[in-house]
């Protein structure tokens, strides 16, 4: 899984760390430095609460909070969500394209 992360992450000109997460908040894989990995199960943690209050009332499958600095992208498919955290320079629709398909290839091996 990691190297579908590290492929995407240097397609994409911006992407500056990006993780998959289960819907509980769980971080199966990441290439996040160990310096930044409590503040990024935080996130993490923030992203999962978030996905649970909104999916009992909305089908939602993509989530943009953005911010002068860039952006965090959350693609959610089933029961995972691929969190991208960008500079403002990333295109985040075209990201979100490749991040459904990356979280179908991630699905493919956990079959």
């Amino acid at each position: 899984m990691k190297e579908i992360l590290d492929s995407l992450k240097t397609s994409i000109d911006g992407i500056i760390e990006i993780f998959l997460m289960d819907t509980k908040g769980n971080i199966f894989a990441s290439n996040i430095s160990e310096l930044l990995e409590k503040e990024i199960k935080k996130v993490a943690s923030s992203i999962s609460l978030f996905i649970t209050l909104i999916s009992d009332k909305l089908d939602v499958d993509r989530l943009d909070f953005l911010s002068s600095e860039g952006a965090i992208l959350v693609v959610i498919r089933n029961n995972f969500a691929l969190v991208c955290i960008t500079s403002r320079k990333a295109n985040l629709d075209f990201l979100y394209l490749l991040g459904k398909q990356c979280l179908r290839l991630v699905e493919g091996n956990k079959s």
